[in-house]
């Protein structure tokens, strides 16, 4: 299975995401098409920088909230744009690489770039299983809803997407309590950036079981604001 292409760019870590030319005979899913075949940055004419707030809780690991900041740096007469991000702050910081030419949210990769890296050393699992297992999930067993969400005093319409990409895997059983981890992307085209909020449960235990158990990690990142900023 495939995701198709989101970024312009060289770096391996982003074409682990993108290998829509080894599959151009597939049919590309509604949540494939949502989350990698739209253009997220389409509506920004002018340099922008988007903010983003990232809290992860659960009863596993230490708590903590830190910032994550995408700045649309120049565009293109085309319509391109040099994107930088600034994810986390101070010795959490990621350096994660500029990306030119972009159209796809870069905020998206990267959240499931770190969440594949805690993956691994959560489990000792490897980087591109878990990349896979995205991967056929978003392919194969995504869901998708309309939703609500609250932007800037008022409801808009939304897009929800939830898989569980490990639940019914034949490896499953070397994950243990890790194994219900499930996934929520909303997006909505009426806010910058059009990523509004990325979301990973780890629920302790496989999906079904009460909602009074905590999860052992729950991360959250959420859109905060746009800003306009001066053009270079």
């Amino acid at each position: 299975m495939r995701v198709a292409n989101i970024f312009a760019t060289s770096a391996a870590m982003l074409l682990c995401f993108s290998s829509a030319a080894l599959y151009a005979d597939e049919k590309i899913s509604e949540a494939e098409t949502l989350l990698f075949e739209t253009n997220h940055l389409k509506k920004i004419t002018k340099p922008e920088k988007l903010h983003y707030i990232f809290v992860k809780s659960g009863t596993l690991e230490q708590s903590f909230q830190d910032d994550v900041q995408v700045s649309i740096d120049k565009i293109t007469p085309d319509g391109g744009k040099y994107v930088t991000t600034e994810f986390f702050s101070g010795p959490k910081r990621i350096n994660f690489p500029p990306i030119e030419e972009a159209k796809g949210n870069p905020v998206l990769v990267f959240f499931l770039e770190r969440d594949i890296r805690e993956m691994e050393r959560l489990t000792g699992g490897r980087s591109l299983y878990f990349r896979h297992r995205i991967r056929m999930a978003l392919a194969d067993h995504a869901e998708v809803r309309s939703v609500k969400i609250a932007y800037d005093g008022k409801e808009v319409d939304a897009k929800e997407i939830k898989i569980t990409p490990y639940l019914n895997d034949e490896l499953k059983d070397r994950f243990g309590r890790h194994v219900g981890k499930y996934y929520l992307f909303i997006l909505s085209d009426k806010i910058p950036g059009q990523i509004y909020q990325l979301h990973s449960v780890d629920p302790d235990g496989q999906p079904g079981q009460s909602g009074t158990v905590p999860p052992l990690i729950e991360e959250t990142l959420t859109f905060s604001a746009g800003e306009k900023r001066a053009a270079r």
